[in-house]
């Protein structure tokens, strides 16, 4: 068995292995074990000369790669499902119930702070009032 079948074999199979994995932190590592089996898979495929597999280890690559931004890069969907809340929240205003999740695209808190003009662009820090100021020009400008 050549280093090429191995590396399919141990990093491929983890990486199908761990997708199936009832514990979040540890599907987490599928798409790194995938990305690892790939060298692997492509070197196989050019070796042989089978370039129908060789594009779909390109498409596989990129469905990995998919996983390593979201699993490990992207802010966390807790995070985002917190600045969705507050965010409609403030478009609702005091003591109203907000049925819309997202009517516009969502930054993070120190870019909507930038933009309104409430902390400088550097600070994390920002107010409530000043999600709602964006929010309000947003909603009006697209109407």
């Amino acid at each position: 068995m050549g280093l090429d079948q191995i590396g399919i074999t141990l990093s491929g199979v983890m990486a199908v292995w761990l997708t199936q994995d009832a514990r979040a932190t540890w599907r987490r590592w599928a798409c790194i074990f995938g990305m690892l089996a790939q060298p692997f898979w492509f070197y196989a495929a050019w070796k042989a000369e089978q370039w129908g597999i060789f594009a779909m280890c390109m498409l596989y690559s990129s469905a990995w790669a998919r996983g390593v931004w979201t699993h490990w890069f992207s802010p966390s969907p807790k995070a985002r499902e917190q600045r969705r809340n507050v965010v409609a929240k403030a478009i609702a205003g005091p003591g109203k119930r907000s049925h819309s999740r997202s009517v516009f695209t969502l930054f993070a808190p120190q870019q909507i702070a930038h933009v309104s003009g409430d902390v400088p662009a550097g600070d994390k820090t920002t107010t409530l009032s000043s999600y709602r100021c964006i929010a309000q020009e947003r909603c009006c400008a697209a109407r």
